[in-house]
């Protein structure tokens, strides 16, 4: 069994006798290792800039870059997010003076290389956020919470639109003809859909009706 959470594992050792068991903490990546990492299947100019920062990161072990670049999530956004760039100012202590300014700062690059689209990149930073807020001062990401983050009566509320609007739609589409709507039906079909899917939507979600109070 493989762990990653350490005062969960306390409290098992704690209540009973765990056999058979190791315990592996990891360490920081050594520049030499960083410097490895980032030069593999580099070519051409990309290897020779990588290269300068590698030999830099050797010679600094002690740097704000050697410091930042010891741990491999850091590592990949560097890779990520200097794919067309020079990465040779990552040891520039004028731009990056703290640890957490270059990793902000790959973050938000490598955000932006993931999103080059301005609309996906928005959404996709909105999210991150929302995520980012719940977690509050946690490092620990837990999916069984996330249920949590949206009161119930929204998510009925949502069930009961789109249920609502799937049903409605269908009986649109099947009772248009049959009144002298065939070349409107899906403008029919479309209305009623709305229509039953805010209906449905209200009966679900509003406390006291179809749902439970919070």
């Amino acid at each position: 069994m493989i762990t990653s959470r350490p005062q969960e594992y306390q409290d098992a050792l704690q209540a009973s006798s765990l056999e058979n068991t190791a315990v592996i903490e990891l360490r920081p990546v050594r520049p030499a290792a960083a410097a490895a990492y980032l030069l593999h299947d580099q070519a051409g100019l990309s290897r020779q800039l990588w290269e300068r920062v590698g030999a830099y990161l050797k010679q600094h072990p002690d740097s704000v870059a050697a410091k930042a670049l010891d741990n491999p999530l850091n590592l990949s956004l560097a890779r990520v997010t200097y794919v067309n760039q020079d990465p040779t100012e990552l040891t520039d202590p004028q731009k990056f003076p703290t640890v957490e300014a270059i990793r902000e700062y790959l973050v938000d690059r490598a955000l932006i290389t993931a999103y080059p689209d301005k609309q996906q990149w928005m959404q996709a930073t909105w999210w991150l956020a929302f995520i980012a807020w719940h977690m509050g001062e946690s490092r620990e990401l837990r999916w069984w919470d996330i249920p949590t983050w949206v009161p119930s009566w929204q998510l009925r509320l949502t069930r009961g639109l789109a249920v609502g609007i799937a049903v409605g739609f269908g009986l649109g589409l099947g009772l248009g003809p049959g009144y002298g709507f065939e070349g409107n039906a899906i403008v029919l079909g479309s209305g009623v859909g709305i229509f039953a899917g805010l209906i449905a939507a209200i009966v679900m979600g509003v406390p006291g009706l179809g749902g439970t109070r919070e």
